[in-house]
């Protein structure tokens, strides 16, 4: 009886170490609830649910995208769907061309930063966008931090766009 109860106590012990206890960690994750983000109209019901304002419209297509803003500048959130099931989605917003928005520039930014990409379009205005998987569900913590990183990677393009306009009028010409 004895070995009996010294072998319980050691698969006790070896499940708890290999994972399979439930770890305060694993409790919190457990509290978060899950978002299903499938939908524009989910996305921007968690979006409201976050603080964010969010105004669903129709593209001329017939396409869902949302308006929002962060840190007080606008952007849109883009959807790729198939069916009635959104498989990604890409925050977006743009930077009215200027004489020295080029390839370099779009470079060193995407060089150095890695969430938030930046390219000239066609027009030669800045294009800055993040794209995010919508396959499955996302923990509402997860939701957040995405809404954090492209509120703070927003603010770092304008300070980007900001240090290379001050930059440029400093230089003798």
């Amino acid at each position: 009886m004895k070995y009996l109860m010294i072998a319980a106590a050691l698969l006790t012990v070896t499940t708890a170490a290999n994972g399979h206890a439930q770890s305060p960690r694993n409790s919190a994750t457990a509290q978060d609830p899950s978002l299903d983000l499938s939908t524009p109209e989910k996305v921007a019901q968690a979006l409201q649910g976050a603080g964010y304002k969010a105004l669903l419209k129709k593209r001329d297509d017939g396409g869902a995208y949302i308006e929002s803003a962060a840190s007080g500048s606008g952007f849109s959130i883009e959807f790729w769907c198939e069916g009635s099931e959104c498989k990604s989605m890409q925050f977006y917003t743009w930077y009215k061309k200027r004489d020295w928005f080029n390839t370099d520039f779009a470079n060193r930014w995407n060089a150095k930063y890695r969430f938030v990409k930046v390219a000239i379009d066609a027009d030669g205005d800045l294009s800055v966008y993040m794209d995010i998987s919508l396959v499955g569900r996302m923990s509402s913590a997860h939701f957040g931090d995405i809404l954090d990183w492209w509120s703070v990677m927003s603010d770092d393009v304008g300070t980007f766009i900001d240090d290379e306009e001050t930059k440029r009028l400093k230089k003798p010409g």
